[in-house]
């Protein structure tokens, strides 16, 4: 039997390819090893960032108390007890700073209800969305009791998340629906669900006052209106609220268009939640 002849050169061709393609993954792995360090300092760079912006923040709105109320309790107090010396025309400008004092006052109430949630720490359990919704419409109607709502809710809609910040979540996308159904004969607010490929769909409906489109981007921003406080009253913080408690989840939320028959506002919580 007769053996194949090696060609020589052959063979150090093929160690020398060898060589160049394990030289070659040990730079990548080299490469990617550095990556990943950069985005770990990248990540923890943000990660100070985020939290030096959410302690300025919180110190912020609570130091603007202290004045605000020596400016709310002084204009009050010429108000009424010097009433008599003044003019109709100081009297209507300290309203005008009472009423202000409390806009503002509202305003750094939900800069910390912001900050506080941003910062809290998440204990999260299985929770009926259901109840909690049926148990917020509940207490709307016990304040509102002339309001004639109709309300459906679907049974049974489970999700986990952290109790206190769900709820919130709820109270603030069905307060916005309560409220801008108010002007609307046969007011209807919905809660229901949808399943697509990727996790559960809440969406929250009402055939209310809705928004245009085209300004979408703004209705997740703080302190952003779509509409005049004479129309709706509010300080526009509702639905920045609800957002933060989303992404604390890992979820996403977002509105969808009905074409002008109110608003729909469609949420998810992550499976990392």
């Amino acid at each position: 039997m007769q053996r194949r002849k090696t060609n020589g050169k052959g063979k150090t061709k093929a160690r020398g390819g060898k060589a160049e393609r394990k030289s070659e993954a040990t730079g990548v792995r080299s490469d990617q090893r550095g990556l990943e360090a950069k985005l770990q300092e990248t990540k923890r760079e943000l990660d100070t960032t985020q939290t030096d912006l959410e302690s300025f923040c919180f110190s912020v709105s609570h130091d603007l108390r202290a004045p605000l109320r020596s400016i709310d309790g002084f204009a009050n107090a010429l108000l009424h007890e010097f009433a008599e010396k003044l003019e109709p025309q100081a009297q209507e400008y300290l309203r005008r700073i009472v009423d202000s004092s409390k806009k503002l006052g509202a305003l750094i109430d939900e800069l910390l209800a912001i900050s506080r949630l941003q910062r809290t720490e998440l204990s999260v359990e299985e929770l009926n969305l259901s109840e909690i919704a049926q148990a917020t419409i509940a207490r709307f109607r016990k304040a509102d009791p002339e309001r004639k709502v109709q309300v459906s809710v679907e049974p049974r809609l489970q999700a986990r998340g952290d109790r206190t910040l769900v709820e919130t979540l709820l109270q603030k996308l069905l307060e916005n629906a309560w409220k801008f159904t108010a002007r609307t004969s046969a007011a209807k607010i919905e809660f229901f669900s949808r399943t697509n490929k990727g996790p559960k769909v809440f969406v929250v409906k009402d055939n209310g006052a809705g928004f245009d489109m085209a300004y979408a981007a703004k209705l997740f921003k703080v302190f952003q209106r779509l509409h005049s406080p004479s129309e709706f009253s509010g300080v526009g913080s509702g639905l920045a609220i609800a957002r933060t408690i989303v992404l604390r989840h890992k979820g996403r939320i977002w509105a969808e268009d009905t074409s002008g028959e109110g608003a729909r506002f469609c949420f998810t919580l992550g499976k990392e939640a």
